[in-house]
């Protein structure tokens, strides 16, 4: 959706609307590379929650300023927070899902767990 929104409503061309979209990647990156690191301080299900606060204010904020005349840098900025909230939530959201599965189901879990993100 937002590919779509960014080339049909702001005018984009798909390689800017792609650029447009490059903070996501980063933020997601950032946030996943740190979340191993976190381990030791947060749980990966309190990691998992705070991946998916994140994620829910940066699409609250897109609602509350995505207009017609949206300049690229508030754009940037709420794709690399809701980045920072896919990356935090994906990351550790596998080993949330294997807590719980009984060893010799491990396999089905994750794929499960894979088809349904």
């Amino acid at each position: 959706m937002l590919p779509l929104w960014l080339q049909f409503t702001l005018g984009y061309g798909a390689l800017q609307a792609g650029l447009a979209l490059v903070p996501l990647a980063m933020g997601s990156f950032v946030a996943s590379g740190a979340s191993f690191g976190a381990a030791s301080r947060i749980a990966p299900l309190g990691q998992v929650r705070i991946g998916m606060a994140l994620e829910v204010a940066g699409l609250a904020w897109l609602a509350l300023t995505a207009a017609t005349d949206s300049s690229w840098w508030s754009i940037a900025l709420v794709l690399f927070l809701y980045g920072t909230g896919v990356g935090s939530a994906t990351a550790q959201v596998t080993n949330v899902v294997l807590a719980d599965a009984p060893e010799h189901s491990a396999g089905q879990a994750s794929g499960i767990q894979s088809a349904f993100r």
